[in-house]
């Protein structure tokens, strides 16, 4: 999982925000990996996510489909 690669080689903090694996499913393999402390796992939607603006300081995105509508993604059209 990249969430627990991320916590384990640059101890920080993640959220996990996945639509198909339950967070409860997600805190079991957290805790197993031993990054329940660092990373919170979410069920989210990438187009109806729960964070508000600025809520992160990086955002990376694995095994997402990315399309259309490009200014929710960027915050405005064209970038």
């Amino acid at each position: 999982m990249t969430s627990v690669f991320l916590a384990r080689e640059y101890d920080v903090q993640v959220t996990a925000a996945d639509l198909w694996v339950k967070p409860d499913d997600n805190a079991v393999r957290l805790a197993e990996a031993g990054v329940a402390d660092r990373v919170l796992p979410v069920y989210a939607e990438a187009h109806d996510l729960p964070f508000g603006e600025g809520t992160f300081d990086a955002i990376v995105s694995v095994d997402a489909y990315h399309r259309g509508e490009p200014e929710r993604v960027h915050g405005r059209p064209g970038t």
